[in-house]
């Protein structure tokens, strides 16, 4: 599927885009909130500054994916596989990162909680990232730091 194709489906009204093959695509700055991505290939993708917020992208194949500065509010990225993606500065706040593989994932100051947070878009210290940790290459639900040690806060 092509990046024109996607966009105007989704602004059509659709959201259920389970299994889509979205490889390489660069999907940079577009809107998909409640998407439906489960199991998508996301692979290589640019998805810079995209806003996912509540999007199910459970089992997604985001290897090697660029989510920079990405906006994933309370999206489910259960089961997966984000190895070598970036998620700088990537907003993760309420993001469900379960059984996910993070192998070689960058992460580094994700932004604050909520956009009604009174220093919105300021980087967060570290060790504010809540919503997962990173165990031998995997997540799971705890905590993480921002340097993506793994450790429990």
């Amino acid at each position: 599927m092509t990046r024109d194709e996607l966009l105007s489906r989704y602004a059509a009204g659709e959201r259920d885009f389970r299994r889509v093959n979205l490889r390489g695509v660069d999907l940079s700055e577009a809107i998909l909130t409640e998407a439906n991505l489960a199991g998508a290939c996301l692979a290589r993708a640019s998805l810079v500054r995209v806003n996912l917020t509540e999007a199910n992208l459970t089992g997604a194949n985001l290897f090697r994916a660029n989510l920079t500065k990405a906006t994933l509010f309370y999206a489910n990225l259960s089961y997966a596989n984000l190895s070598g993606a970036n998620l700088y500065e990537a907003s993760l706040v309420g993001t469900i990162l379960y059984e996910g593989d993070a192998t070689k994932v960058k992460v580094a100051l994700p932004l604050l909680a909520t956009p009604s947070s009174p220093v919105w878009g300021q980087p967060r210290p570290p060790d504010a990232l809540s919503c997962s940790r990173v165990v031998n290459g995997w997540l799971r639900t705890g905590y993480a730091t921002g340097d993506g040690d793994g450790g429990e806060r």
